[in-house]
């Protein structure tokens, strides 16, 4: 079908919404956890480093020299010359890492980036070792603000047992069993995407960042960058933005 279209009907009309109905100045995006968002993109990590890549940018950090990957690999080769018409500007390489390419970074490096990592990459063809002449960055989001308000978020489990019968609530997020995070409730984004409230503070500083208290799979950003990315017609297969509610 149409591969040039990138952003889903179900997309557009959340962030058509969100545009005619709300103004505020920090939004959340669930990018990382949708698996539309994987791309064609491998990488080879250099030896001794096997594996690295995802819990570095699980656990949000810049990538140090020895374990920061060597190359973007086209995953595929199926697409040939048609890779780049092929590829959106924002994706998951080998389904972990951000990458972006030179539309994105070019949109990036006009806001303040904080402790955030923009590295380009070569970028090698599916044989390991032609060069492709497209330009690819990994994109590692360490910029960390400690902003979760919990108590005027919707926190909670997003599943409770009545006689044997599961029923769901529409609580946002779910604090981790095991790392003590909170989980983003990823049936919340058809519902306009949750309640998440943060403090006033993070308007200060970077304009992409995470919350240490919230897993992996939200990005925050400010509203300038956020329109800046839809002003850029960024392509991307899912990247639905929602309002954050900011308290004193």
């Amino acid at each position: 079908g149409n591969r040039a279209k990138f952003v889903s009907t179900k997309t557009e009309k959340l962030m058509a919404q969100n545009d005619g109905q709300v103004e505020t100045p920090v939004w959340f995006t669930p990018f990382p956890a949708d698996p539309a968002n994987y791309g064609q993109m491998d990488f080879i990590e250099p030896e001794g480093s096997e594996g690295m890549a995802r819990p570095l940018s699980n656990r949000g950090v810049r990538f140090p020299p020895e374990h920061m990957p060597l190359c973007f690999r086209d995953m595929s080769g199926r697409y040939g010359a048609d890779f780049k018409r092929f590829m959106p500007d924002f994706f998951m390489s080998r389904h972990v890492v951000l990458t972006v390419s030179q539309k994105m970074h070019d949109v990036l490096v006009q806001f303040d980036m904080g402790d955030n990592q923009l590295t380009e990459l070569p970028f090698v063809a599916h044989d390991r070792v032609t060069p492709r002449p497209e330009r690819f960055w990994l994109l590692a989001v360490a910029e960390k603000k400690s902003g979760l308000d919990v108590e005027a978020s919707a926190v909670g489990p997003t599943v409770v047992y009545e006689n044997g019968t599961a029923r769901l609530l529409p609580n946002t997020l779910t604090l981790h069993p095991t790392t003590n995070d909170y989980m983003y409730n990823s049936i919340m984004e058809a519902q306009g995407g949750g309640k998440i409230a943060l403090s006033s503070s993070v308007l200060d500083g970077a304009d992409l960042w995470r919350d240490p208290l919230i897993g992996p799979e939200l990005l925050f950003v400010s509203d300038r960058l956020r329109q800046a990315i839809k002003a850029a017609k960024i392509k991307a297969k899912n990247m639905p933005f929602f309002p954050v509610t900011l308290v004193p």
